[in-house]
């Protein structure tokens, strides 16, 4: 019976006014909408959300949200506003989830003569400010704060009530708000710096679908003598073989955890790319994510790929002549092109082939150029 009245009372916030405060966590657009239903339910004029800087001294707004306010208002507080508010120094003094009440600390002739009661909150029509700091981080705040009109009452008992009743459920929601916001921050930079990289990287499923592509994986999935447009979202190869081999390198590295290095071919079997297959690692948020083991594909375009003849003479103790071929073979090049062009028989590149692959302890042409691949970009230099 206690409950029901203490519910019939209006205390409890109703589940539709909770529904709307969540709505917000994830979508900024919302937050007019959901602190004008609260101050529809508490009874208030106007209300105001903001995150303090709190690092250097004075407090500064980092972001502003409001309803009941003209835009003007809104901004002229963000900027300059706030730094003579005297609501402010008690809204920090309080501990954070605990109210306070302007009611409690002006009385009428501080609010006459103070410039910000007088300049700032008068015009406005705002006479009662209740506020909280929902929590504090390192070097910030989130505060809410109340507000009610001139020609209205100060907050009542009931209000008090109200406020504290509500608070656990808005201390949630902001957390969860400025939680969303910083990983949504620094998963824009993170991509943003991505798409600066003339490497292609993608995020694949052992089926091949593409979850994630950076500007030049994109350019070069766009390649349509390269990639089967017809598959939608997903990495397929023109060329049948390479398609067979691309897939199974993919699936391998998804579901076995292996890394596979692959050379791309068009439609007519000419070279593409070379591409690495490599497993995601286990503890990945994109696989808890998707509750999946997938694949990072990295594409290396083969015009900016070549080793100096000294660095893979101090690696591997290669020659001049075993130098080019590997840099040729790092580009995509094909022995029987290669040999041509230097006016060499197929068959001493074949020797070189077979001194370099003992030097660099590797078993076959896709693993040596796997183990060039892998070597520090700052070891390659353009041509």
């Amino acid at each position: 019976m206690k409950a029901k009245k203490h519910a019939d009372a209006g205390v409890a916030p109703a589940g539709d006014l909770l529904d709307r405060i969540y709505d917000a966590v994830g979508d900024a657009q919302r937050w007019e909408c959901a602190l004008s239903e609260i101050a529809s339910w508490i009874g208030v004029t106007g209300s105001m959300y903001c995150l303090l800087e709190t690092r250097h001294g004075r407090p500064s707004i980092r972001s502003l949200h409001s309803a009941g306010y003209a835009e003007s208002a809104r901004t002229a507080y963000a900027q300059q506003g706030h730094f003579a508010d005297p609501h402010m120094p008690i809204g920090i003094a309080t501990p954070a989830s605990k109210w306070f009440f302007g009611q409690d600390h002006f009385d009428p002739r501080f609010v006459e003569t103070d410039p910000f009661f007088r300049e700032i909150m008068r015009p406005l029509g705002i006479r009662w400010v209740a506020g909280s700091r929902l929590w504090e981080g390192a070097g910030e705040t989130a505060c809410l704060a109340f507000h009610k009109s001139a020609d209205g009452t100060p907050f009542s008992d009931l209000d008090r009530t109200r406020l504290g009743a509500l608070t656990p459920e808005l201390r949630r929601m902001s957390r969860l708000h400025e939680r969303l916001t910083a990983e949504g921050a620094e998963a824009r930079l993170g991509i943003e710096a991505m798409n600066r990289l003339a490497i292609g990287v993608a995020v694949l499923a052992g089926d091949g679908r593409i979850l994630f592509s950076n500007a030049s994986a994109d350019l070069f999935f766009g390649l349509r003598n390269v990639f089967d447009a017809t598959a939608a979202h997903r990495a397929a190869p023109r060329n049948a073989r390479c398609r067979r081999s691309f897939a199974q390198a993919v699936r391998d590295a998804a579901d076995i955890g292996t890394s596979a290095s692959l050379t791309i071919v068009d439609e007519h079997g000419r070279f593409a790319a070379h591409a690495m297959a490599l497993p995601m690692p286990a503890t990945s948020r994109w696989n808890t994510h998707w509750q999946q083991p997938l694949a990072m594909l990295v594409i290396h375009p083969p015009q900016t790929q070549r080793l100096s003849t000294e660095t893979l003479h101090a690696l591997f103790d290669l020659s001049a002549a075993e130098s080019r071929l590997a840099n040729a073979l790092l580009a995509g090049r094909t022995m029987r092109s290669y040999a041509e062009e230097r006016g060499l028989s197929i068959e001493t590149m074949r020797t070189q082939l077979k001194s370099i692959l003992a030097k660099t302890s590797t078993r076959s042409q896709s693993q040596l150029i796997a183990t060039l691949m892998t070597l520090p970009a700052t070891w390659l230099t353009s041509r």
